[in-house]
């Protein structure tokens, strides 16, 4: 298999996932019966030693979409390996790749590699203390102990035998987002504002303002090393934007799923990036990808009095 290939792997369906470095007890095996052939089959892809370098970065969201494209897979298991053995084992470098992972739609569960700690103290890799690099990969991927990463579950203990630990997975619907709109000649916010309330979720508390470049700078800053970045910022600056929280079931993937695709041209009809997004940079609409980026983005722009 080449570097970066998913491969999606059909098990039988199970009662209960592991947690990441958790180990479970596997009962005697038993015959199938007519019950077990009329249980759902679980799909989930697999994948490690991916994005493997500078280059493999700027196409990894894209590589995520076609994961998330496909209906069949329920989960994401990475293997490890989030950079090549000789690149740079920065803060930002590791700060990308877990905004890349949170735009999975599926619970995402990730095992570090030794690539992320172990050969950071190489020079071509930044002359790093690896304890301190594996440190820095736990606090940034593992900050909420009992989650997966991605569209997170949570995980509840239920009981532990001779060999390890069940965990039960439980949906956690994030009921917070942000959108924010690019206003220009050609629509009004209203209109897309009316989207998502025909879609179930409320506004929750809106603004209308004007980004200077350092402040829309500061809010990209997790794509400042991005080709981008330059282009992002100055457009986001160039005139006014309303800014606005979503509340709601579910509310950041249904706001992700009534915006579109990132890039207008791949969009679905209908969404709103394919009928206001002009490329990639000029794309209408930003949207939260996650819970932790949600929360931030929303204390950016609001206090906690002006959230409804």
């Amino acid at each position: 298999m080449q570097r970066g290939q998913v491969a999606p792997v059909t098990t039988l369906a199970l009662a209960a996932t592991l947690a990441l470095g958790a180990v479970v007890a596997v009962p005697e095996a038993k015959a199938a019966t007519a019950d077990d052939a009329r249980k759902p089959a679980s799909t989930f892809a697999v994948i490690g030693d991916v994005p493997y370098g500078t280059a493999a970065e700027e196409h990894f969201p894209t590589f995520v979409q076609g994961i998330n494209a496909d209906p069949d897979v329920t989960m994401v298991t990475h293997l490890g390996d989030i950079k090549s053995g000789s690149t740079t084992c920065t803060d930002e470098r590791f700060e990308r790749v877990r905004h890349d992972f949170d735009g999975f739609a599926d619970p995402l569960v990730y095992t570090p590699g030794d690539n992320e700690w172990t050969d950071c103290h190489r020079p071509n890799n930044g002359g790093y203390q690896p304890l301190e690099r594996l440190a820095k990969v736990r606090s940034l991927f593992f900050s909420q102990p009992g989650t997966t990463l991605g569209h997170f579950l949570v995980l509840h203990a239920i009981g532990s035998g001779g060999m390890g630990v069940v965990y039960a997975a439980q949906q956690d619907r994030p009921r917070r987002t942000v959108a924010i709109k690019v206003l220009r000649r050609g629509f009004r916010h209203s209109e897309i504002l009316r989207r998502f309330e025909a879609a179930g979720l409320r506004i929750a508390a809106g603004k209308l303002l004007r980004l200077t470049p350092e402040r829309a700078q500061a809010f990209y800053a997790v794509h400042k090393e991005r080709p981008f970045f330059a282009g992002l910022c100055t457009y986001m600056s160039s005139g006014p934007i309303f800014v606005s929280v979503l509340q709601g079931e579910n509310a950041i993937l249904k706001n992700r799923e009534i915006m579109g695709a990132t890039d207008p041209a791949k969009a679905a009809p209908g969404t709103i990036r394919k009928d206001c997004g002009r490329d990639v940079e000029q794309n209408a609409v930003h949207g939260s990808d996650s819970p932790e980026t949600a929360a931030g983005e929303i204390a950016f722009f609001f206090k906690p009095d002006e959230v409804l």
